[in-house]
């Protein structure tokens, strides 16, 4: 599905942003296929989408309104083109995180587009980043840092990207409520686009009814009526 997400994803990325990309494969894979020139990058973790973005060209770091011309992480990808890629390139800085992951510094950039990606997302559009079943299986990382520094720069946007289901297309992402026991790592007031293979929901500026019935629409067929039962 990376594909089509990337064609969604290309809506709201224009030439000239600066990219935040957050773990996981759909977010990763799909920004890998972005054909946006003169990107650049203040992220978490650097991964092998990003560099793919930078050895193709299109993410030369020109425009960044902070660090021009540099790469900016906290950390980088064990994936051996990462390492090769970082090792000794000075347009690469992996700073710490007190400063990388700094609200009020992130929202120094402008044209930021932080793409992250989710277990689930609700029918408000409040995100769970961590939790299956109940159970804790992830942090909740840069998302929060990134998104809140977003949140401070009118031109920025925070995009959640996720295929439209789990287990083989037995579990729909998009849920009419989070389940017992999962957390909200992103609230419905911190995320802007949510984004799968059958669409763009716009959350933003929108009510509960309208936030719910764009999240629906871009649900897989097979969960849609599910949804509306509510």
């Amino acid at each position: 599905h990376a594909p089509v997400i990337a064609r969604h994803l290309r809506e709201l990325v224009p030439d000239g942003a600066t990219l935040q990309v957050g773990i996981g494969s759909v977010p990763e894979h799909a920004v890998a296929l972005l054909d946006r020139r003169g990107l650049g990058i203040h992220t978490e973790v650097l991964g092998p989408g990003l560099v793919s973005l930078i050895a193709r060209g299109l993410a030369d770091n020109a425009n960044k309104s902070v660090d021009r011309g540099l790469t900016v992480s906290t950390i980088a990808s064990i994936d051996p083109t990462v390492f090769a890629f970082v090792d000794g390139n000075p347009a690469v800085h992996v700073r710490g995180a007190d400063e990388v992951l700094d609200p009020r510094k992130i929202a120094l950039h402008t044209g930021l587009r932080c793409i992250n990606s989710a277990i689930s997302v609700d029918l408000r559009g409040q995100v769970d980043a961590e939790t299956i079943g109940g159970e804790q299986v992830a942090g909740v990382g840069g998302q929060l840092d990134f998104f809140r520094g977003a949140g401070l720069v009118d031109d920025a946007l925070r995009i959640i990207a996720i295929e439209s289901t789990a287990g083989g297309g037995k579990h729909s992402r998009i849920v009419r409520s989070l389940g017992d026991g999962a957390v909200v790592t992103s609230t419905r007031y911190d995320v802007d686009y949510v984004v799968t293979e059958y669409g763009v929901a716009r959350l933003v500026g929108r009510t509960d009814e309208q936030r719910a019935r764009a999240l629906t629409e871009i649900a897989h067929p097979e969960h849609r009526d599910a949804l509306q039962r509510r």
